[in-house]
């Protein structure tokens, strides 16, 4: 580590040069022309202007090949201080290069530095210990950075560097020569590929010559994917794809004769090639290849292909003994569903099929599409004996809509299991017909909270006033989603004979937690801002105080509605101050303010 006054004098005359206008009279004083001083040049780069930042870069590439040794010296000292040969250490640096990805690295050492917290190590090393990996990493990106610079004088040196003994000093090296693109590095990157055994060299090898872009590449690459781990990388399959058309043939060959793991690996890169040629070859893997996992990614990468060719072999997976087979044909058969008669036999056969033991939802609905003509068998499901299947055909009679369901939807609301009355009443909801009210309202009385509360959704849709009292009764209901979706409902209404259970109901705490996804307040507060009476406006004020978000957030939104300008200072505060948020939706209770002062000052919303 430099001492001070060498720093400062080193910075004295970089500031001294970068001020020399006329290159005659450019000359290196004499503190900058001894390699020594590369490592402090180094701890001054990061933090100097550009300028300087050229002038440190002008200064190495003078010493020419012993400043790029200097260079990979120093990163591969500092890595050894840290034990990197070690396994466990080479671990943590990973995770830790991962991390520096996510966040400026300067920053993460100061926050460290200055103990704030919010950096999570994953590992029980002191800070101490973690600052030195950040640093070392720091030290890497500044390195790669002044040898890309450094272009060619430094690629015989960093060629010779590819067989160093530390991994992270050949993976560095790899990745720098991909940047400076000197043609003098492609075979040997071959050659080493061909032997390295290392993943994240692999693949910054793999990076490297995708950039070059030549296809003396293209086998060797192929042949690593057999022989390495390294499949799941987008980055190779990407690399691929930057070699175009040569690359497709050889990788057809890996996925029709490579072994199980290198079939797989093809199979997953057809994804990001996206050339129509694979299509044939992956249809062929997914009926002919003895490995389900092999199966499973071809018919995945298949997925990303919409070919009208493709919807009859999707159809004959349905019967596949592969459950996974047969549930992402079930998925990819979405894109050719929609009014196509030609699903509707399969997908009926597919809804009832004993064998099949989940995706209800998914078949009655994908079934659904097809629209009226699904009809017929979805009103059978009403009737089967499995539970799940006449649930998955309630739910899915709510998206057709079709008044010719009624009748069997409304015997169906005696059905023994409630989730299917449940599914009932959200698909006689959607239907909308005011003739179903008595039959919905009778659900009230249901034993089954679930019930009872699709029910109140129900019929604050289809009986609007008829709904009020039933509506208003409810809100004496021990169940906390009934309550919720009965203060909903009656918001919507906009019933002002609400506003005082409603009050009381805001005032309740022993509700449950702030993470519940039936935030009963929450529900409570937005209905009294949608119904609107100024009877509320004290009560949600002193709501903006309470120790739940979700009322906080819901208090705030429904003054919004409410629009008066006296509450803008209770708003302020909150929009300043609050810092919760919405666990579900992420919302923050401060934007929440500030969108209801906006609201109240008549101003136009802001995006974002």
């Amino acid at each position: 580590m430099s001492n001070s006054n060498q720093i400062q004098a080193i910075q004295t005359a970089l500031k001294k040069l970068s001020e020399i206008k006329n290159e005659a009279a450019f000359e290196i004083p004499p503190i900058l022309n001894d390699p020594q001083i590369i490592e402090t040049l180094l701890e001054i780069y990061p933090e100097a202007d550009t300028e300087t930042q050229q002038i440190i870069i002008f200064v190495i590439r003078n010493f020419d090949v012993m400043g790029t040794n200097e260079l990979l010296a120093l990163l591969k000292k500092t890595y050894n201080k840290l034990n990197y040969a070690s396994q466990q250490n080479a671990e943590q640096m990973g995770f830790f290069r991962q991390q520096s990805l996510k966040r400026d690295v300067r920053t993460t050492i100061l926050d460290l530095q200055n103990g704030k917290r919010g950096i999570t190590t994953k590992n029980k090393n002191s800070v101490g210990t973690v600052i030195n990996f950040y640093k070392a990493i720091l030290l890497n990106q500044t390195v790669s950075t002044i040898l890309e610079q450094c272009g060619s004088v430094a690629v015989p040196t960093l060629i010779n560097a590819l067989s160093d003994e530390l991994n992270v000093i050949r993976q560095t090296v790899a990745n720098v020569l991909g940047n400076i693109g000197d043609t003098r590095a492609i075979e040997p990157l071959i050659y080493t590929l061909q032997t390295e055994n290392d993943n994240p060299v692999c693949q910054a090898i793999i990076n490297a010559l995708a950039k070059f872009g030549d296809e003396r590449a293209i086998q060797p690459i192929i042949n690593t994917i057999s022989r390495k781990k390294i499949y799941q990388s987008h980055e190779t399959a990407l690399a691929l794809k930057g070699f175009g058309k040569p690359a497709i043939e050889p990788l057809l060959e890996l996925l029709k004769n490579g072994n199980e793991y290198a079939r797989e690996s093809a199979a997953f890169i057809c994804i990001h090639l996206n050339d129509e040629r694979t299509v044939p070859a992956l249809l062929s893997v997914i009926n002919d290849d003895k490995s389900p996992k092999v199966r499973e990614q071809a018919l995945i990468s298949l997925g990303f292909f919409k070919d009208e060719g493709l919807l009859e072999p999707l159809i004959q997976l349905l019967k596949d003994q592969n459950d996974k087979i047969r549930e992402n044909a079930l998925e990819q058969l979405d894109k050719f569903a929609k009014g196509n008669k030609r699903l509707l036999e399969p997908l009926t056969e597919a809804l009832f099929d004993p064998t099949w033991k989940n995706n209800y939802y998914k078949r009655a609905d994908l079934l659904a599409t097809l629209g009226e003509k699904a009809l017929e068998p979805l009103l059978k499901a009403l009737n089967h004996e499995n539970e799940n299947i006449r649930w998955a055909g309630a739910h899915s009679l709510a998206k057709i809509k079709d008044n010719r369901a009624i009748l069997s939807l409304v015997n169906a609301l005696k059905d023994k299991s409630s989730k299917v009355r449940a599914a009932v009443c959200y698909a006689l909801r959607e239907i909308g017909e005011s003739n179903t009210f008595e039959p919905i309202l009778k659900m009230l009385n249901d034993e089954d909270e679930e019930v009872r509360a699709a029910a109140a959704s129900a019929l604050g849709k289809i009986g609007k006033i008829r709904a009020v009292e039933p509506l208003l009764e409810l809100l004496n209901d021990p169940s906390e989603k009934v309550l919720g979706t009965a203060a909903y409902q009656l918001g919507k209404l906009q019933e002002t004979r609400a506003v005082e259970p409603l009050i009381k109901l805001l005032k309740v705490t022993t509700f449950k937690p702030d993470y519940d996804e039936y935030n009963v307040r929450y529900y409570v507060a937005k209905a009294l801002g949608e119904i609107g009476d100024k009877r509320a406006v004290e009560p949600l004020i002193e709501a903006l105080e309470d120790e739940d978000s979700q009322v906080r957030f819901g208090a705030a939104v429904a003054l919004g509605k409410l629009g008066e300008e006296w509450t803008i200072p209770y708003l302020e505060k909150i929009a300043q101050l609050d810092k919760g948020f919405m666990p579900y939706s992420g919302g923050k209770v401060s934007e929440a303010a500030a969108k209801a002062i906006r609201q109240i000052k008549g101003l136009p919303e802001v995006d974002g």
